[in-house]
């Protein structure tokens, strides 16, 4: 697990997580990426992937929904260098790329992405982690 994307202009996970107040499913997230686990929902009755997680069922409506985790493997649908960040915490990195990323488990997943990357490649989940044990998922190309 890497304490922090050395060279590559990407934020920290201290970095993209100071200040959050996190709560609920959102710390649940963050606290399993510290851990290196990328998680999603999916609901019992009907099948459906989600991300963001989700209490409910975007399709069915049932609240049997799981937390579950990700073998972190997917594909790049779209991808975006950003030159200049318009958050100021992040104003001092980049330039980076992020993209969404269509995981195996069928949720898509807007992240950034660590090295050169294109449309159609397959990436695969790595973590950086803050102080606190919290972890922030970005993707890089599989090996």
């Amino acid at each position: 697990m890497d304490r922090g994307i050395s060279g590559s202009g990407l934020p920290s996970a201290a970095e993209r997580l100071a200040g959050l107040n996190l709560r609920g499913l959102e710390s649940d997230f963050y606290e399993a990426a510290g851990k290196g686990r990328l998680v999603f929902s999916r609901c019992r009755d009907c099948g459906r992937a989600m991300f963001p997680l989700r209490n409910i069922c975007l399709n069915c409506g049932s609240t049997a929904v799981d937390l579950v985790d990700s073998l972190g493997r997917g594909v790049v649908q779209s991808i975006s260098t950003v030159s200049r960040s318009p958050h100021p915490a992040f104003r001092s990195t980049g330039p980076y790329q992020v993209a969404i990323v269509k995981v195996d488990e069928g949720f898509n997943i807007l992240s950034n992405i660590d090295g050169e990357c294109t449309i159609d490649q397959i990436v695969e989940v790595a973590f950086t982690t803050d102080d606190e044990g919290r972890g922030v998922p970005y993707f890089r190309s599989s090996a």
